[in-house]
């Protein structure tokens, strides 16, 4: 038994052939070397990853920051010229009520995107997401991580506008909390601030999807590199260099890219056909870039909807440089001037402005604005490009920049045309004010074809009225007394005509004869209403007179009505006319004014017809009348019913 151990103790052992061994180094230095490069390949990828989703993110927000920023100052631009006028005074509630309408309405982003405006201690003067809040004061309202959100945004507004990034709800999410960057500026002449918003959730998405798609695709290459290792063991060297190869230099291609793409070139694609992880990569970072541009194209879209805003106000406008070139004009401004969008560009504002005035232009209004100055309601008369007139009234104002400094202004131009031909139509028609009261005067402006002063048969009512006991004192009293006492009196029974809408037709002495019915007419009945109401008014005008001339003997009236066809017009001669009526009816009433007691109101049987049932009437006898061939009824008008 021992010497059979003994045997077995120096049974000698099998060996490793160099060859052997040579293959194991080589096998160990092919997987060492495959796996460095794996290794470095994934680092490289992964830095690739990293720099293209951060400089995506950097790009992105810095994009959001821009719309945003441009958006509240487009804002701001629109709101200052409401309240340019308005410095150290208050705010007409009209104006207050228009600049709050614009920033609840205006909308951005599908309905995202709105405005908000605050005053200086926080309170909510005007929300474009939820009108509820106006009135309350946010100041101290946190987002979910304690940031007091309004209170900073007031503090970046009044230290020039800034940004403040937090998170806050959707109009669409009420509930959820999404990031959110904000910019704020304060309004000029105000201790207002306006501002604006955009969710960076959108962002998060975009890199979180890019980065999802990247993890998935290190998976699968990091697995791939495994069984590479594997077979390059078990096929050689060389196929571990050719795969190396093979391997490294697509990866290096969209290294490449993805330089690109963090440059700022969001066309640059890879171009590599590869059906396996590597063409995987390459497509990702194609969706990569196609989403990038997506999203530039998106905040494109946003600064257009800016540019329609513009469109959409009703009055021209335009903004010019520091050399008073034009570099933007919305399609109001063509219209007023006639000219083409391409006409106005780079075209000197001073040129739009008539030769004449055009160094006042430049010195009280452009000079002025470049000081910091807002110039408001500037008038200016010229003709645009077919010669015609044009009443102007021009707004500037400046846009200044965070620095302070001035380098575009805001021209902003109302047609005041219609306007302007309207108040010289008035002021070339102020001398029929004389004749007839407001009511006539404003439809004869109008020019509406409802009022003829040509020759024309109707049916009026006739007044006639006569002061009882004015020639004895004229007698009395000197002629001074006399015409004060006469010129109060003829105007205060003036102010009852126009009142009921009479035409005043003449004063003979202190007699008046009106009549209703022309040129303009309330209906048959309703202008022999309107004159009993006069003439009753007159009647009581007159005991307020007598109480304050407090005269010896009052004064009475007398007064006839009659209603009746006539001839309206004008009559006289090529040197002057006068507007008047003629006929039977004319002289009915001025001989029932003669026949009337003092005091009393006598009308005839048809202005009775028409008026009986607004009137107490008491029937006299049948009166005959000078130059009248038939007996007239006549009733006198006791009081209204």
């Amino acid at each position: 038994m021992e010497t059979i151990k003994e045997n077995k103790k120096f049974i000698p052992h099998k060996r490793t052939s160099i060859r052997a061994k040579l293959q194991l180094v080589i096998v160990v230095l092919v997987c060492i070397s495959t796996l460095l490069i794996a290794l470095a390949a994934i680092k490289s990828i992964l830095k690739s990853y990293e720099t293209v989703n951060k400089d995506l993110v950097i790009a992105l927000v810095t994009r959001y920051q821009h719309s945003t920023q441009h958006q509240t100052e487009t804002m701001q631009s629109i709101l200052e010229p409401f309240v340019a006028n308005y410095q150290n005074k208050k705010i007409p509630a009209a104006t207050l009520e228009q600049i709050k309408s614009i920033v609840r309405s205006a909308k951005y982003n599908d309905g995202d995107g709105y405005f908000f405006l605050y005053d200086s201690v926080g309170t909510v003067m005007a929300h474009g997401d939820d009108p509820m809040l106006e009135g309350k004061n946010l100041l101290n309202v946190r987002d979910p991580h304690g940031l007091p959100v309004i209170e900073l945004l007031r503090n970046a507004a009044q230290q020039g506008g800034g940004f403040v990034t937090y998170y806050w709800n959707k109009p669409s999410d009420l509930i959820g909390r999404y990031k959110k960057i904000s910019y704020a500026t304060m309004l000029k002449n105000t201790t207002w601030w306006v501002g604006t918003g955009i969710y960076l959730d959108h962002v998060d998405q975009v890199v979180g999807d890019i980065r999802d798609q990247q993890e998935v695709i290190l998976k699968h290459l990091l697995i791939q590199f495994l069984v590479l290792t594997v077979t390059l063991i078990i096929f050689s060297l060389i196929m571990s260099l050719y795969f190396a190869a093979r391997i490294s230099k697509p990866i290096i291609a969209l290294s490449r890219i993805a330089k690109k793409i963090s440059g700022g070139n969001y066309e640059v694609r890879a171009k590599i056909e590869r059906d396996d992880e590597l063409g995987d990569m390459a497509g990702s970072f194609n969706n990569m870039a196609d989403s990038i541009n997506e999203k530039i194209k998106d905040l494109v879209h946003k600064e257009r909807y800016t540019a329609h805003l513009l469109e959409s106000i009703a009055d021209g406008v335009m903004v010019t440089n520091a050399e008073n070139k034009i570099v933007q004009v919305n399609r109001a401004a063509e219209i007023i001037f006639n000219y083409a969008r391409n006409e106005l560009i780079n075209k000197n504002v001073c040129s739009l402005i008539p030769e004449d005035l055009r160094e006042d232009y430049k010195v009280n209004v452009l000079d002025q604005v470049f000081l910091g100055k807002t110039i408001t309601n500037y008038n200016v008369m010229r003709f645009n490009k077919d010669g015609a007139e044009l009443a102007l009234a021009v707004t500037v104002a400046p846009i200044v920049e965070d620095d302070g400094s001035i380098y575009l202004r805001v021209h902003s131009i109302k047609d005041m045309t219609e306007q302007y031909d309207l108040k010289n139509q008035i002021r070339h028609m102020e001398n029929l004010k004389k004749y007839f009261p407001n009511q006539i005067i404003e439809k004869l402006i109008e020019g509406d074809g409802k009022v003829s002063l040509g020759y024309d048969r109707r049916k009026l009512t006739i007044f006639f009225s006569d002061l009882v006991g004015f020639t004895e004192l004229s007698d009395a009293l000197e002629a001074e007394e006399i015409i004060s006492i006469l010129s109060e009196y003829l105007t205060s029974m003036s102010n009852i005509v126009y009142k009921y809408s009479g035409t005043l037709d003449k004063f003979i002495g202190d007699a008046i004869m009106v009549f209703f019915g022309a040129p303009t007419t309330a209906g048959l009945q309703l202008d022999a209403i309107n004159c009993i109401n006069m003439a009753l008014d007159m009647q009581e005008k007159l005991t307020e007179l007598n109480q304050s001339w407090n005269l010896a003997a009052p004064l009475n009236v007398r007064i006839g009505i009659n209603t009746g066809f006539v001839t309206v017009g004008n009559f006289g001669s090529d040197i002057r006319l006068e507007y008047t009526i003629i006929g039977t009816p004319v002289n009915i009433a001025s001989r029932l004014e003669h026949d009337c007691k003092p005091g009393y109101i006598l009308i005839s049987y048809e202005t009775a017809q028409l008026v009986k049932d607004k009137f107490i009437l008491h029937e006299v006898e049948a009166i005959k009348l000078k130059g009248i061939y038939r007996l007239v009824k006549a009733f006198e008008v006791v009081r209204r019913v």
